[in-house]
């Protein structure tokens, strides 16, 4: 959608938290396959989520900040 309200990132937030907590309960050889990254095991797959969010956080200041 054009326009996003507060409950639509509530329940994205939600639906984030719930992916989070089944992610950590994977096996640690268990392996996604990353559209640029090839397959990520579970140790980094928490790291290139660390590094994305974390690059999406500074898009958000920068925006804020502009």
């Amino acid at each position: 959608p054009k326009q996003i309200d507060k409950t639509d990132y509530d329940a994205l937030f939600a639906e984030s938290k719930q992916a989070l907590a089944r992610l950590k309960n994977v096996d640690k050889d268990q392996f996604f396959l990353h559209p640029y990254f090839g397959n990520l095991n579970k140790k980094n797959t928490f790291i290139m989520l660390d590094i994305h969010t974390k690059h999406h956080l500074k898009i958000i200041r920068e925006i804020i900040n502009f």
